[in-house]
């Protein structure tokens, strides 16, 4: 009767055996802190266009990745001082419809770079009624953020008040991004 149910317990523990040979399983990594693994890791990386300013700009900053990149800062330098103030005219992200901050009700007007300035900077001056364009980057710093999809991404429209500005005078964008590592972030000024 041993040997009975010892070739039983054998047969069932052979089929045990091959059940989990046949079976594969994988373990996820554990997370960090409890909060999801990031997809791809982020850096900062600065970029810098300039351009003979006539009056009028545009500046535009486009990534080649499906990921969103976050604006922190986009310094604007002279290479003299304005002869009028520069003003933000509008902004767009991803395309969604370009915000006319001059014409905007309860704006008032945003000054870039004042007369007698060469520098400015256009992220911490946006006023509170346009916060809302703010978010956290992935290093907690308040940027803007943009979507990485082709077609996309933030476009800055500049503006003098008055009169006629001085020809010659050169203004240059510098922008710090916090983008994907393997993403390539580029900025224009036209």
């Amino acid at each position: 009767m041993f040997l009975k149910n010892a070739k039983g317990s054998a047969i069932a523990l052979l089929l045990v055996c091959l059940t989990l040979v046949g079976t594969q399983s994988v373990l996820a990594p554990p997370s960090y802190g409890g909060m999801p693994m990031p997809l791809s890791q982020y850096g900062v990386v600065r970029i810098y266009a300039s351009q003979t300013f006539t009056g009028n700009g545009r500046i535009m900053i486009v990534s080649d990745s499906v990921a969103p990149f976050f604006v922190e800062r986009l310094l604007l330098i002279l290479n003299r001082a304005a002869d009028f103030d520069i003003l933000l005219d509008s902004i767009n992200i991803d395309g969604t419809g370009t915000i006319q901050v001059s014409n905007y009700p309860g704006v008032p007007r945003v000054v870039l770079v004042s007369a007698g300035s060469m520098i400015g900077e256009v992220i911490s001056s946006l006023p509170s009624s346009l916060q809302f364009l703010l978010s956290k980057d992935p290093l907690g710093n308040d940027a803007i953020s943009v979507s990485g999809i082709q077609g996309n991404g933030l476009t800055v429209g500049l503006k003098f008040v008055t009169g006629a500005y001085n020809l010659g005078t050169t203004i240059s964008a510098i922008a710090l991004i916090t983008a994907p590592t393997n993403s390539t972030v580029t900025i224009t000024i036209t």
